[in-house]
């Protein structure tokens, strides 16, 4: 509907001395249409394992009265080692 966007917080999990290693990743947030993946993302983000969590806020004005499904994900930036990277609280946000 008019006004929606999508919310979340990235980043990555912190270890039990309050590292986060040395992770890095490409989050992505994709729809299919009809069983089909839309390229490109609507909203794509790199991230590396910096201590922070970053906001993140799509308008979804594209997809007004359109039917779709909405794909996470996460995608290692180079070797997958420490990559504990979390989405955090991924919603909807109707206005």
């Amino acid at each position: 509907r008019t006004g929606e966007h999508f919310t979340a917080k990235i980043g990555f999990l912190a270890n039990s001395d309050g590292t986060c290693g040395s992770g890095s990743v490409k989050f992505q947030f994709n729809y299919k249409e009809a069983g089909v993946l839309h390229n490109p993302a609507l909203g794509e983000w790199t991230e590396t394992c910096d201590g922070k969590i970053t906001a993140v806020d799509v308008d979804l004005k594209d997809l007004v009265g359109k039917n779709v499904e909405f794909v996470l994900a996460v995608l290692a930036n180079g070797p997958a080692t420490q990559d504990m990277a979390v989405w955090i609280n991924p919603q909807i946000m109707v206005p």
